[in-house]
């Protein structure tokens, strides 16, 4: 019996994860922060496109945006505020940067 596209995604999102937690002394330490980093960035990929993808690449792909976000320093608040869809709704946040704005929704959203 074949797997349907999901489960072939969550295999693919799973290795990904993996080879990103392997990764993570020499990023943050974190393997278990990274590794939901990761499932959280394919999470609304659609399957056909994760499938296509070798879990090496989604994993750097993702890294890539942890390494961002971890990096960058925020130049502060600015005023103007932008909105975040969320599960309840819209939510107004100010804006502090654009990766740090990133991994927040992906990690609390």
């Amino acid at each position: 019996m074949s797997q349907s596209g999901e489960d072939q995604k969550d295999a693919i999102v799973e290795q990904a994860a993996g080879l990103a937690a392997a990764h993570a002394t020499a990023i943050s330490g974190d393997a278990r922060a990274i590794r939901h980093f990761v499932r959280a960035f394919c999470q609304h990929v659609p399957a056909a496109d994760v499938v296509a993808r070798a879990p090496s690449g989604l994993s750097e792909a993702a890294l890539s945006l942890w390494r961002f976000a971890a990096e960058r320093q925020p130049a502060g608040l600015d005023p103007r505020p932008f909105a975040i869809r969320n599960r309840g709704g819209m939510a107004w946040r100010p804006y502090d940067s654009a990766g740090h704005q990133l991994r927040h929704a992906l990690l609390d959203g």
